[in-house]
């Protein structure tokens, strides 16, 4: 099951807040990836200790453009290291309002 199919099923696309934000990352990681989710955690180093890659990286990125319908461009997550850098980018692109989704670009 993907990581779509998975949140529209427990109805729990919406991400209005970081720790709902922070709990679709973790299971994006977990459920996209293949990593255990008891090792996701904030300080967690992606590449390090997650084994992620650029491109899977990227590829999340791609993912949560389609689950909330916002644009995640990459030069905001330059530098990012562990899953609570991760999680604050995509929380500042979530929650800002003025930042506008995908159909009203």
């Amino acid at each position: 099951m993907t990581i779509d199919n998975e949140m529209n099923k427990k109805g729990s696309d919406k991400m209005e807040s970081r720790s709902e934000i922070s709990t679709s990352v973790a299971s994006l990681i977990s459920t996209e990836f293949g990593v255990r989710r008891d090792i996701i955690r904030p300080e967690a180093k992606l590449i390090d200790d997650l084994g992620l890659d650029s491109i899977d990286l990227c590829d999340a990125l791609v993912r949560l453009e389609g689950m909330t319908g916002k644009p995640f461009p990459l030069e905001r997550f330059r530098g990012v290291v562990t899953v609570d850098d991760f999680v604050e980018q995509a929380s500042k692109i979530v929650l800002d309002p003025s930042n506008p989704t995908e159909s009203h670009r």
